[in-house]
């Protein structure tokens, strides 16, 4: 996987706060991101996914003090995630309401 230059990094967090949709590599297929919490660029993905606003979408997180702003963390959970981040981590958890 390629990695990306400084630039482009910052080019691609430009874009994001514009509120526009970037695409990225993962290992197994490309994704579609957004600032989480940008409607008008939530709107717009739903829109060109045709995906149900009622169906959830993964969260790229970078740390337990992030994860547990948005989900309901277990002790257990905690541990898997101290263990393993950073890093290459999914982690299926309950979200906050």
């Amino acid at each position: 996987m390629k990695k990306f230059t400084y630039q482009e990094i910052e080019l691609v967090a430009e874009y994001l706060q514009k509120g526009k949709i970037i695409a990225f590599p993962t290992e197994t297929v490309f994704g579609l991101g957004i600032i989480y919490d940008d409607s008008n660029a939530y709107e717009h993905l739903i829109k060109i996914k045709r995906r149900s606003p009622e169906k959830p979408f993964s969260l790229m997180l970078s740390s337990t003090i992030e994860i547990s702003k948005y989900a309901l963390l277990s002790k257990e959970e905690i541990k898997v995630i101290n263990e393993f981040m950073p890093g290459d981590l999914t982690i299926l958890v309950r979200a906050k309401d």
